[in-house]
């Protein structure tokens, strides 16, 4: 322990050791840049000994620039006017031309002015104050009227914008009419065929409609019924609008007239009818009014499902044949299968 504590003494005695002889070179340094300075010093002194001889050979300099500034500053105004002479002396010759072309100039003025003076004298006698308030009151009169022509102008200029945009209209109105009645005539002569139709089709169809024809009808009702009214019966379309269901009754064929039918099934059997003569007729629009009167719950089921079946043009009902069926009804069984539904 004692020679550890001897080791680190022996160190630190080292380190200040070091330090000392740092401390002793740069003590050693300052003194000779001391003895550098005293070297350079003596010179130095002698030139400004020199420095301050020669300056007092200036001591009254200032003075001397003071009085000097003095005596220039009272003879300067006299020195610019000197020069300003100068210039306008310089500038004599051409200003004597200029000042001769002016006064002939001012004489030539002066003749006018004479002249213009007689002229003035002669208007002046011939010159009448009424005749001059007359023509200033005409003038104003013509100004006034001429403000009012130009607002008629402009009046009448928006006047024919607005007739040219009404004719333009009536125009196009014209066209419109002349549209609207070749429309009519063909409305017409539509109405005339559709009027031809419905007095051959439906006033006469019992008279015209052939054997066929009605067979035909027959069948697509008949297919229509069963798929309505869910049961074997058969529908078929008798003379004189007549509806017909065939059954078997204890193996015996049996015939039931429309009245002998009952609600439901009278109006099934016309629905079923109806469907088929549009069809058959080419119909391509059909209205039905409560067509679901008098039918049970299924049997109204079945008619929305037919009508949809229709629509979808499947074969075990009818194919597609109208563009556009319009069912008015409180039943609310159509509104499930209908594309469209106006609420009224």
């Amino acid at each position: 322990t004692e020679l550890t504590a001897l080791t680190a003494r022996r160190q630190e005695l080292d380190r200040q050791q070091e330090a000392l002889a740092q401390r002793r070179r740069a003590q050693d340094e300052r003194r000779r840049r001391g003895d550098l300075l005293r070297g350079e010093l003596v010179p130095a002194t002698e030139a400004a000994a020199l420095a301050r001889k020669q300056l007092l050979r200036f001591a009254g300099l200032e003075g001397a620039i003071a009085a000097a500034e003095a005596e220039r500053g009272r003879y300067q105004g006299d020195r610019d006017r000197h020069q300003a002479h100068l210039v306008v002396a310089a500038e004599l010759a051409a200003r004597s031309q200029t000042l001769e072309k002016y006064v002939g100039l001012l004489q030539e003025l002066q003749r006018q002015k004479e002249s213009r003076e007689d002229e003035h004298r002669q208007l002046l006698a011939a010159y009448d104050p009424a005749l001059h308030q007359s023509c200033r009151q005409q003038r104003d009169d013509l100004l006034g009227r001429s403000a009012a022509v130009r607002q008629q102008r402009l009046e009448l200029g928006r006047q024919e914008e607005r007739l040219a945009a009404e004719i333009a209209n009536l125009l196009r109105i014209e066209a419109e009419v002349a549209a609207r009645r070749a429309e009519i005539g063909r409305r017409q002569e539509q109405e005339q065929l559709v009027k031809f139709l419905r007095a051959q089709v439906f006033t006469q169809v019992s008279a015209r409609l052939s054997e066929r024809f009605r067979e035909e009808i027959s069948r697509r009702a008949d297919l229509l019924y069963r798929t309505i009214a869910e049961t074997e019966e058969e529908l078929v379309w008798g003379e004189g609008y007549q509806v017909v269901l065939r059954d078997l009754v204890d193996g015996q064929p049996r015939e039931r007239t429309d009245d002998q039918l009952s609600g439901g099934q009278t109006m099934s059997a016309v629905v079923a009818l109806r469907l088929a003569l549009l069809q058959t007729i080419g119909a391509r629009l059909a209205f039905f009014d409560e067509p679901t009167s008098n039918l049970d719950a299924d049997r109204r089921e079945n008619l929305a499902r037919a009508f949809r079946a229709i629509d979808l043009g499947r074969e075990e009902v009818t194919r597609h044949w109208y563009d556009q069926l319009f069912l008015i009804s409180h039943d609310v069984a159509f509104a499930e299968i209908t594309d469209q539904v106006i609420e009224l």
